[in-house]
């Protein structure tokens, strides 16, 4: 039964061999490395690169993944939402450079306004007791 064994993964072996020799002589690139990446504005400009850097995840990596790309494209639309753009537009494109193996990035963003609150108002507060209503209003508690 040994014997059977090494005879199995000896085929294995050089069946994957062979097989990485074919990828090498058929000058497969290999992944390509993350190049620049690169943020451009259609109206405003409301933060730095360096800030939308942090929310993206690629530059953490060596390598390029296209899900990965998508994937911070969303984190970046989410970053925008979660400060207030609602109506944010992120586009992404890619520039390869062939002789380097390496994928320039780029995101463009149109933020669009920016929802702010000016204004909110309690209903219903004159129906609790005083000490929950100074709780609500941040008023310290009469002596």
């Amino acid at each position: 039964m040994r014997l059977f064994n090494t005879h199995i993964y000896t085929a294995i072996f050089i069946m994957l061999a062979s097989l990485l020799n074919v990828c090498i002589a058929a000058n497969i690139p290999a992944r390509p490395e993350n190049g620049d990446i690169e943020f451009t504005f259609k109206t405003t400009s409301t933060f730095k690169d360096a800030v939308l850097q942090e929310v993206l995840l690629l530059p953490r990596e060596n390598f390029f993944d296209r899900n990965t790309f998508e994937e911070d494209r969303q984190r970046l639309k989410k970053f925008y939402f979660d400060n207030g753009f609602f109506d944010v537009l992120v586009d992404t494109s890619t520039k390869v450079n062939t002789e380097d193996n390496i994928i320039d990035l780029k995101f463009t963003i149109r933020e669009n306004d920016r929802y702010t609150i000016r204004q909110y108002v309690y209903l219903g507060v004159e129906n609790v007791n005083k000490e929950v209503e100074n709780e609500i209003y941040g008023k310290q508690a009469s002596e």
